[in-house]
């Protein structure tokens, strides 16, 4: 179950965001489409003919993208109601055959090693309000994955993020200070004003220890991680919809 903290921006505050946001991701489904880097981690790590969990998925933008390039057994899941219900509709319009379900990660209602791979892409999971919740859905995405088989998930970098250092500086002091804003739960949390909508959006940016320690209280081995645009250059339209991000592969 989700840990709730009395005062603090909880799930129900990032539902609300998204269920508002449903009509951007809905449009990057149809225009934007799989990022190229997905693409390449997704055919390194995920077998095609194995079930697939997309988690996170939005309205389908990677779920559709997957399938495109030939994933067949893809279950895609999300916290959003109005966010799923966009994705069938478009599922149907497509003609895809992807099982979207409304589900919370820190308690999925499936079986033990369910699937052979789980995708949370978009920095979605540090879209999950405080540091429990987040290891708590690393944990249940760990016991849904087969032995041997890999969780693919993004997240910025709060170090490596040099054009925010004044910014960062700012909020360790008022961290420090206890002037921070009461409604975050940790140093690295974000409430971000966007181009596409008039409410904030909820994101937490970690530093790398952060992750890595999240990584081994959630069982999960480091397999590689990479930025992005060290990867790959991508797309202007992918460019202008997301800035750059750290790319985690952890194996079972």
């Amino acid at each position: 179950m989700y840990i709730e903290q009395k005062d603090k921006i909880s799930t129900v505050e990032v539902v609300e965001f998204f269920r508002a946001a449903t009509g951007v991701y809905t449009d990057a489904a149809l225009k934007v489409g799989l990022w190229e880097s997905e693409k390449i981690f997704a055919e390194k790590y995920f077998p095609k003919n194995e079930a697939l969990f997309d988690m996170g998925c939005g309205a389908g933008r990677t779920s559709f993208g997957l399938q495109v390039i030939g994933y067949s057994n893809i279950t895609a899941g999300d916290v959003t109601p109005s966010m799923v219900h966009s994705a069938i509709q478009l599922n149907n319009q497509l003609n895809c055959n992807i099982n979207f379900v409304v589900c919370d990660a820190t308690q999925l209602e499936y079986a033990d090693c369910s699937f052979q791979s789980v995708l949370f892409s978009f920095n979605g999971l540090m879209q999950i309000p405080g540091m429990a919740n987040r290891i708590k859905a690393m944990k249940e995405i760990h016991r849904v994955v087969k032995k041997g088989g890999h969780f693919i998930f993004t997240s910025h970098d709060r170090d490596m993020e040099f054009k925010f250092q004044n910014y960062w500086k700012a909020e360790k002091e008022s961290w420090d200070s206890g002037s921070n804003d009461p409604s975050l739960h940790e140093f690295g949390d974000r409430i971000v004003r966007t181009r596409h909508e008039k409410a904030g959006i909820f994101i937490h940016h970690p530093d790398r220890a952060e992750i890595l320690e999240c990584i081994r209280q959630s069982g999960f081995t480091l397999v590689e991680d990479v930025f992005r645009s060290e990867l790959v250059d991508e797309s202007e339209i992918v460019k202008n919809f997301s800035g750059d991000c750290r790319f985690w592969v952890l194996r079972k």
